[in-house]
């Protein structure tokens, strides 16, 4: 009987030993299905098939100049035309497009409205992001790594306006890059911790000269960094309006909206995973949201969307944009077009997008 005993109590931990083996491979392949196929995804559409330049697209243009700025520490070549204005300057649009598209967001409809911009005294920027139209790069990003784009943009552009106002123009995530380009300069501006520090010497055996030294090299940082945020606060200050297409919260409702498109039904966790996982390929990115600083900012915007977004979920951008108007209605404009959409009010109705458009301009950037 004893042995008899013995012999289930044997069998029952074989039996327990195999349920936790086949419990714990088969939580193995389930991550490894969500991580291979988070990555697959992700990595698709941040190496996304480029989208080519309309050709003869400058036929539309009577005076322009093509550009090439370097940007970032991965020097990466940005691509683009500078639109001169045929009357006194009022101010330089900035155009900053959505993923997968290129600086004409419309295609010879951009161009077109280019001209329109350059006839009205406004001189303009349109250039591809990175991994975009002609620029370089290996991936885009929904308006993570663009925000630096931008920025180098906006510092060239200072070159080539004055004291005149920027005006940043953006499409989609290209709302993102802007906002997280407005958020980098003003949280640059705050005064914080110097970015080097020299500990006291325990032993106090250094000698002079390369005490003076240290003390040479911290008060040329120090100098450089008050430099730098004197120029973020200057850049930031010409920032005359924003014209945002669609914006939405942040870069993730993006990446959302085209995992949602693109993923088959039965990976239910991509919408969650996929942002994740492209945030920390990147360089480890918070998850940003830009409610507030878009609600609140005292900046113009110009506000362009749909009765319904057929990509957006309502708590991503439609929410966002209501309290923008209630917060500062006196410095907002929203043309709403009717029906479902995303990204096509312009194609839809040309004549009042573009009459919403200039009235904006009109009363922010009036003539001199």
């Amino acid at each position: 009987m004893h042995r008899k005993d013995f012999s289930i109590t044997q069998s029952s931990k074989r039996r327990w030993r195999r349920l936790v083996l086949i419990l714990a491979v088969s939580l193995l392949i389930v991550i490894a299905v969500i991580a291979i196929s988070s990555l697959n995804l992700a990595n698709a559409l941040m190496k996304n098939e480029i989208e080519p330049i309309a050709p003869y697209a400058t036929n539309a243009f009577r005076t322009f100049e093509p550009i090439n700025i370097v940007s970032g520490q991965d020097r990466i070549t940005l691509k683009g035309w500078l639109i001169h204005a045929e009357k006194p300057l009022r101010g330089t649009i900035i155009v900053a497009h959505h993923q997968g598209s290129n600086r004409l967001p419309y295609g010879m409809d951009s161009a077109r409205l280019y001209q329109k911009f350059s006839h009205r005294g406004f001189q303009t920027i349109a250039f591809d992001f990175r991994h975009s139209g002609e620029s370089t790069g290996d991936t885009s990003s929904y308006g993570y790594e663009e925000s630096e784009d931008l920025l180098t943009v906006m510092r060239w552009a200072v070159t080539k306006s004055g004291n005149a106002p920027l005006i940043l123009y953006g499409f989609g995530s290209g709302t993102t890059a802007i906002m997280r380009a407005l958020y980098r300069l003003r949280q640059q501006m705050q005064p914080g911790i110097p970015e080097t520090r020299v500990l006291p010497n325990e032993t106090d055996k250094t000698d002079a000269n390369e005490k003076d030294q240290d003390q040479s090299d911290i008060e040329s940082k120090e100098a450089a960094s008050a430099h730098q945020k004197e120029e973020n606060r200057k850049l930031y200050e010409q920032v005359g309006g924003l014209i945002l297409d669609n914006p939405a919260r942040g870069s993730n409702a993006f990446f959302r909206a085209d995992v949602k498109s693109k993923m088959n039904r039965a990976f239910f966790w991509l919408p969650k995973t996929v942002p994740y996982v492209a945030r920390f390929s990147l360089r480890s990115y918070t998850t940003d949201d830009f409610y507030t600083l878009f609600t609140a900012s005292t900046l113009p915007v110009m506000i362009f969307a749909h009765q319904e977004d057929s990509r957006l979920d309502h708590c991503e951008a439609r929410v966002m944009i209501d309290e923008r108007m209630r917060l500062h209605s006196d410095r907002t404009l929203f043309y709403e077009a009717p029906g479902k959409g995303f990204l096509t009010a312009y194609l839809q109705n040309p004549a009042a997008y573009e009459n919403a458009l200039f009235r904006f301009l009109d009363e922010w950037a009036p003539k001199q």
